[in-house]
């Protein structure tokens, strides 16, 4: 059934009067300063040379190891626009001109696709790695899909905008502007007869989707520390539409496949620098985090915890069975070494539009007591994004170079 948000709608405002109003008292008893980790520890709080010019290093060293035994690795020593990693380790990247190439685990390339695409924007890969998005053009942002099977592009319907693929499989979730209103549609690539499936219409503009997990979509306004941005849950299986924040300046979010928390970002009133908060929407809760970094520069995932041993009991010789292992929550994040950068500068604005840069380290949270553990700590100048983590490896895209590295997380 079609269904038509009104954005302005009372019933909206209500949940984000009410909603917001709750998650204002939880901060509040949790502490409004941006001291508090998730529990009241606090972060090392690391400041180094500052990198707020343009002036980029170009000394990385590959092979470099951590105090604590993490190594830095190169694993492309060309700029690349995204990559997939998957279990194995393979690799499989997308040039910034739209050349595709396949690396197996010693580094050896095989080209899938030679085809050369003008005025590359951007691109992502399904959750599958099975497919590849390429966003491109100038005055227009046209999509296309490399199917690595049949290894064809395949173009999008003209107009469409800010599509993104599912956590699973793929499929993409996208919005159609109409005369009147925009629909948010659906289109599973991996069956080749598949037409496009609306979910809803919002008379909404200029409006970006995000997918976290199979139960829903979120949808949010571009982050300018200079612009109050808003973001809604919609839940896929009830088509229920549900306010979670709004009116929230420089609003960046980064959201768990694993469970329904987030990392929220917003700006500060003076549009310098920002707050960094870890979000439970349902029941709602917030705790800030004292160290600072952007959510792009961070994400989910879990670890298995040391197993416990099993035990034979003295007087019965019976062999008590272990207990079942839970994986454990964290976030691991590329955290500015120079604090002070990012407390002056105009988040997210200026690290968008490229003029400031920053020098990482790494370190993972855990999310259940908030303990902190550094993976990579030095003096190397690293500017991550698009972190993914697999076979304890943690990816990532240096800005400094466009090149592709990872850091072992140490054991």
């Amino acid at each position: 059934m079609r269904r038509t948000l009104l954005i302005g709608g009372v019933i909206i405002l209500i949940l984000i009067v009410g909603m917001v109003g709750y998650w204002f008292v939880f901060r509040n008893q949790t502490g409004s300063s941006s001291t508090n980790t998730p529990n009241n520890t606090q972060f090392p709080d690391n400041t180094g040379s500052n990198s707020t010019n343009n002036s980029l290093p170009t000394d990385l060293s590959s092979g470099v190891n951590s105090d604590n035994g993490s190594v830095l690795k190169l694993k492309k020593n060309e700029p690349i626009l995204a990559y997939f990693v998957n279990t194995k380790g393979e690799i499989t990247i997308i040039e910034p001109d739209g050349k595709i190439l396949a690396l197996n685990n010693q580094g050896s390339p095989t080209t899938l696709s030679v085809t050369v695409i003008p005025d590359m924007q951007s691109a992502s890969f399904s959750a599958d790695g099975q497919k590849v998005l390429a966003a491109f053009g100038t005055e227009t942002t046209l999509y296309s899909v490399f199917e690595f099977t049949k290894k064809t592009w395949r173009p999008l319907t003209t107009g469409i905008q800010s599509p993104v693929w599912s956590p699973s499989g793929s499929k993409l979730a996208y919005l159609l502007p109409g005369r009147t209103n925009t629909s948010i549609l659906t289109l599973d690539l991996a069956v080749s007869s598949a037409k496009p499936q609306e979910l809803l219409r919002i008379t909404a503009e200029n409006i970006e989707l995000a997918w976290p997990d199979v139960s829903r979509l979120l949808l949010t306004t571009p982050a300018s520390a200079k612009v109050a941005s808003s973001l809604w849950n919609f839940d896929l299986k009830t088509r229920r539409l549900t306010a979670l924040i709004e009116d929230y300046a420089g609003l960046e979010t980064l959201w768990s496949s694993f469970s329904n928390r987030g990392i929220i970002f917003h700006s500060l009133a003076n549009e310098r620098g920002g707050e960094l908060v870890l979000f439970t929407p349902s029941p709602a809760a917030s705790r800030n985090f004292s160290l600072l970094t952007l959510p792009d520069k961070c994400i989910f995932g879990t670890e298995l915890p040391p197993a416990p041993t099993s035990s034979i009991s003295s007087t019965s010789s019976k062999t008590t069975a272990p207990k079942k292992v839970v994986p454990e929550e964290y976030i691991y994040c590329a955290v500015p070494r120079d604090r002070e950068a990012l407390t002056n500068a105009i988040l997210p604005d200026e690290y968008i539009m490229h003029a400031l840069f920053t020098e990482d380290n790494f370190y993972k949270i855990k999310v259940a007591d908030g303990n902190l553990s550094p993976i990579f700590v030095s003096g190397q100048p690293i500017d991550a994004l698009n972190l993914k983590l697999i076979n304890n490896e943690l990816f990532f895209i240096n800005r400094f170079d466009s090149k592709l590295y990872s850091v072992t997380l140490p054991h």
